[in-house]
């Protein structure tokens, strides 16, 4: 399979979205450490970096799906099950912040299918098949 399929770009679409969308809270997060609403100045510091450097794994993991990295497919999941546990406890019933928990647990579960998807596994699976075939003949 050499053409990427379209589910892969639409997977890496997501995965870039959601590296955007981390990156954004990682901003907001050092913003309000720096305009003096946070009460703890290093900890909303060093919160802000983890979520910058979550958003360079993100954009790193969509860049592997879109070059057909093996790496990438387990990099997608571990996420999209951590962002559906988030989502889920984001949701705290009637009075919980429904559009952010939506937010999180639909493009994590559409990610989780599309990963899963046969021309999705076969194109992440491509290197690695390429490398058995190699080490083969």
């Amino acid at each position: 399979m050499s053409e990427r399929p379209r589910a892969a770009g639409i997977l890496a679409i997501i995965v870039f979205l959601e590296a955007v969308a981390v990156l954004g809270v990682a901003i907001w997060s050092v913003v309000t450490v720096i305009g003096g609403e946070a009460r703890e100045v290093t900890a909303g510091l060093f919160w802000g970096a983890c979520l910058v450097g979550l958003s360079f794994f993100l954009l790193q993991a969509g860049r592997g799906v879109l070059d057909g990295r093996s790496w990438s497919r387990a990099a997608v999941v571990v996420w999209q099950v951590l962002q559906l546990g988030i989502s889920f406890g984001t949701f705290n019933g009637a009075e919980g912040p429904v559009p952010l928990a939506l937010a999180m647990f639909v493009p994590a579960l559409a990610a989780l299918i599309i990963v899963f998807r046969k021309p999705t596994r076969e194109w992440l699976a491509r290197e690695r098949q390429e490398k058995l075939d190699g080490d083969a003949g």
